[in-house]
């Protein structure tokens, strides 16, 4: 990784989330870096006040089978809309997350959702079954204004 990027992210984020676990850092990197959308998402979690990786994929499918309703998952997603690559933050609680997680998630989700920039959020839904394939392409389709993109 650049000296310059790795500065840039090896610090401690706003409100004392850690982002500076070297698996981490490559896989940001890794996923900033692929403008072929091989890499199609990316989910990281928080253990304890640090940012950890979770996960990558190229389907969304595969994406929806990593999350589940015990926890929180912080993610990024890549489309191509109109010949351009354009990246989303997601952030998914589950609706059997302890109540003292969620608060503390939440307390660091802007903090996480700053390590790679984005062209919009796609708002959590309250459980799994609501955030669905269909669910992030209305969204993707309501922040992009191309009603007519499908993920594929």
């Amino acid at each position: 990784m650049d000296p310059l990027k790795s500065a840039l992210y090896s610090t401690t984020r706003s409100a004392g989330l850690k982002a500076d676990d070297p698996l981490l850092l490559e896989e940001i990197q890794l996923f900033i870096d692929d403008v072929s959308t091989k890499q199609h998402w990316l989910i990281l979690k928080i253990e304890n006040s640090a940012l950890k990786f979770f996960s990558k994929g190229n389907s969304c499918g595969d994406l929806l089978e990593k999350i589940d309703d015990s926890d929180v998952f912080i993610g990024y997603i890549k489309c191509v809309i109109n010949s351009c690559c354009k990246c989303y933050f997601f952030y998914f609680v589950g609706g059997e997350t302890p109540a003292m997680k969620k608060g503390k998630a939440f307390m660091f989700k802007g903090a996480a959702s700053s390590m790679i920039e984005c062209h919009g959020e796609i708002k959590s839904t309250s459980s799994k079954e609501e955030f669905s394939i269909e669910y992030i392409e209305q969204s993707v389709r309501k922040m992009s204004n191309d009603h007519s993109w499908m993920i594929t």
